[in-house]
């Protein structure tokens, strides 16, 4: 989840805590049950919550009932939770924490894999058939082809040798078009939409003050890299895209994009570093998870976020303020992410109830599950996925599988809608329709941030480890981060330190706000079919 569930100032005492909990968790459990020890992020699992429609019990709960109900056998699941993939790390190279799955995103999976961390899944046709069956065959390539170096045997592996895919999804530019702030400079909402689909315009004194960027090292870099070669990635296009030339090659021109993106050599971070010295002089601030907040209430008008994050905020506006959001992936590209499980090397890894956990979250029922609750996209197809999609956003509603014009015609509807298609999400993984219908005013919106537009995944690229260039950027961050600030910007450090205190209520405050809008959502999703 890259940094998605993050407060940094909270990563010294959960790391504490991680560590007790994984002491306790690796105690002998009485009774000869068996013990799957599970280390995940933070509010990334279904957790029952009857006050707002999640009636089932927490997703773990359901997995050993599961076990019980199958083949006679007690599980007990010891699941703790993390706030960033680099505390996850220093807690298992510690060696005073043992689990048998974690769940970190790509490039760390890359880098676990590099230290000769992981295990090797066993045979996941046979082991895992859900995953085999119903993942998303455009992600499932995507872990086919990345690959990472064993430092120890110096073997090359694809991640899909050892990881399963979770959750996925984007990084890009939330906005308010109808932002005050604006329309005081003379921009008007279809100034702004068309703005937002250029990574350039974030350095347009136009926005000057209203931005919020995220205090993340490797996404910040990622919105650096597309503005340092964004004439290269330009022609390109101009090249791979067209599909009036001979060149045409969209799997080409995410190649060639995906190398571009990932470049880090001294040079590529230099002049990196100097393009965020000059973004940083026209935004607002930086931010770890306020920043879908801000824009909600105002503070902000564009915010750097992850899709689901996105949604989360547009959901919010919706409900409390009546403002319409929107998210863009700008017509360059940008970088996709995603989640999976792993399973560290460890003397006491529980590798068969392991495989069958990944195989049980791989159920389309329960991907639904934890998709709606979580918010995020599940790297899972399935007819269960495809309903809760269509059920959320087409506007046939439940009566979805009826064609598009019988159903007009039905309802006496003349309305001309957009068809949105998700076959390259769903591909092989169900029967029924991959299209949704949605109003003209939906487009940029919660299903745009949530799935990406077809034409859009050759534009999309996943950032990598970096590995020994690592240290080129860790610098460059360090710099530049630490570059003067302007006064006001001093003083928003200084309350968000004071902020640290009140740290656990914002918590709460969140997580209940968090149950409110998925009440919102579902409630509305019931009326609508009543």
């Amino acid at each position: 989840m890259n940094f998605k569930k993050t407060l940094a100032g909270t990563s010294a005492v959960l790391f504490s805590a991680l560590l007790i909990a994984a002491c306790s968790g690796n105690q002998p459990h009485e009774g000869g049950s068996q013990v799957l020890r599970i280390l995940n992020w933070e509010d990334y699992i279904y957790l029952n919550d009857p006050e707002n429609g999640y009636e089932a019990k927490n997703l773990v709960d359901q997995f050993e009932d599961f076990i019980m109900d199958t083949e006679g056998i007690e599980v007990d699941v010891v699941y703790d939770t993390f706030d960033t993939n680099e505390t996850m790390l220093n807690s298992l190279q510690t060696g005073k924490s043992v689990y048998d799955l974690v769940c970190p995103s790509d490039y760390m999976i890359q880098k676990m894999i590099a230290n000769d961390m992981l295990e090797p899944l066993d045979d996941a046709a046979a082991n895992i058939p859900n995953y085999e069956t119903f993942a998303s065959p455009y992600l499932k390539s995507i872990f086919d082809n990345l690959e990472a170096t064993n430092g120890v045997t110096q073997e090359v592996h694809s991640v899909s040798e050892y990881a399963v895919g979770y959750m996925w999804g984007t990084f890009g530019i939330l906005y308010n078009p109808t932002y005050a702030t604006f329309a005081d400079r003379g921009l008007s909402s279809d100034d702004v939409m068309s703005d937002m689909e250029d990574w350039n315009s974030l350095w347009n004194v136009d926005y000057k003050d209203t931005i919020s960027v995220k205090d993340s090292m490797r996404d910040t870099y990622s919105v650096g890299i597309m503005r340092v070669y964004d004439e290269e990635i330009r022609t390109l296009q101009d090249t791979y895209l067209d599909e009036a030339k001979a060149e045409y090659d969209p799997a080409l021109y995410n190649a060639q994009l995906t190398d571009i993106f990932n470049r880090s050599d001294a040079e590529t971070v230099a002049a990196v570093k100097e393009e965020l010295l000059k973004l940083k002089e026209n935004i607002y601030g930086f931010e770890n998870d306020s920043g879908k907040q801000d824009i909600v209430t105002g503070k902000i008008g564009i915010n750097l976020a992850w899709s689901g994050d996105a949604v989360y905020a547009m959901d919010q506006a919706d409900e409390e303020t009546e403002t319409e959001l929107y998210y863009n992936m700008p017509e360059t590209g940008g970088n996709i992410w995603f989640d999976g499980w792993v399973m560290p090397k460890s003397d006491s890894l529980n590798k068969e109830l392991a495989q069958k956990f990944l195989n049980f979250v791989s159920d389309p029922v329960n991907a639904a599950q934890n998709m709606d609750y979580i918010g995020y996209s599940s790297f899972i197809g399935g007819e269960d996925i495809n309903t809760l999609v269509h059920e959320w956003y087409d506007v046939r509603e439940d009566e979805w599988e009826t064609p598009i014009d019988e159903w007009k015609l039905a309802n006496d509807i003349t309305d001309d809608y957009i068809a949105y298609d998700l076959t390259y999400f769903f591909g092989d993984t169900v029967d029924t329709e991959t299209i949704i219908y949605i109003e003209e005013d939906s487009v940029g919106r919660q299903l745009y941030a949530q799935y990406p537009e077809a034409d859009m995944i050759p534009r999309l690229s996943l950032m990598r480890d970096f590995g020994d260039n690592n240290r080129y950027i860790l610098a460059m961050w360090e710099e530049f981060k630490a570059s003067s600030l302007p006064g006001w910007a001093i003083a928003l450090i200084v309350v968000g330190v004071l902020a640290v205190a009140g740290v656990g209520g914002f918590f709460l405050y969140r997580k209940n706000l968090a149950k409110k809008n998925r009440s919102a959502r579902r409630q509305q999703a019931a009326s609508s079919r009543r």
